[in-house]
């Protein structure tokens, strides 16, 4: 697996600065589908190894992206129920 976007820094959350390392890794074509699948590494923001697929590479890394900027925007902005 070759990376493709590497990032690594730190989050301001909750009052405090979180070290932050989020590995996003080149599409491969998958299956006999012909799918591409980006793995998405952070274990500040997931659990797992995140399995990203879209219809074209662009797609992938589109939408591993995506998946990766909405992961950051709930760690750093608080829950809507949190400001009641």
């Amino acid at each position: 697996m070759n990376s493709l976007i590497e990032l690594s820094g730190h989050v301001f959350s909750q009052g405090e600065h979180v070290p932050l390392q989020v590995v996003i890794y080149a599409p491969e074509q998958h299956g006999p589908s012909g799918d591409y699948l980006c793995r998405v590494l952070s274990q500040q923001l997931f659990s797992r190894c995140m399995e990203v697929y879209g219809v074209s590479q662009n797609q992938a890394i589109r939408l591993a992206v995506t998946l990766v900027t909405e992961a950051l925007t709930s760690v750093v902005l608080p829950d809507e129920e949190d400001q009641a």
